[in-house]
């Protein structure tokens, strides 16, 4: 992902918004952005966690219409990057594009906004295998753990 930023920074974009599929930006994304000014630093942004429930619409296909559920405390607390033209192509993204970090690994000064990243973190069961063996934990007890986390209304094991 940091040769993916590295390159669109080269290639002139204004900023750059390093979310997965499962996240939405959630605010007046435009005006803050227009409101950093030539000297911009990175934009730190948060997580919003929402999670299905069995009173979920699901006849609505539209998932930010239909998962409208979050919890009421986010732990632990996450965020997103939003990377402007003025970062040093020499700074790196942290695993999962939580954090924007130099050369000697430390994290680079950002600004914090009314923004958020709304995030919809339903897998397959296929892709929580998937996710818990890249996180080198043992599959089923960290899926099931999630799982229970995600539906519980209880803070989530996972780190």
């Amino acid at each position: 992902m940091s040769e993916l930023m590295r390159e669109a920074l080269r290639d002139g974009a204004d900023w750059v918004l390093p979310l997965d599929a499962d996240e939405f930006l959630h605010g007046d994304v435009i005006s803050v952005l227009k409101a950093q000014g030539s000297d911009a630093r990175v934009i730190r942004t948060p997580w919003k966690g929402y999670v299905p429930t069995q009173n979920d619409d699901v006849s609505e296909h539209n998932v930010l219409k239909r998962i409208t559920h979050r919890r009421s405390h986010e732990y632990p607390r996450w965020y997103k990057m939003m990377i402007p033209k003025t970062t040093d192509t020499s700074a790196g993204l942290c695993f999962g594009n939580h954090a924007l970090i130099d050369v000697a690994g430390n994290r680079m000064p950002h600004t914090d906004t009314p923004l958020a990243v709304a995030h919809f973190p339903i897998r397959s069961t296929g892709k929580s295998c998937e996710k818990r063996l890249e996180d080198g934990c043992p599959t089923r007890l960290t899926q099931r753990m999630h799982t229970e986390a995600l539906f519980s209304g209880k803070p989530s094991m996972k780190k």
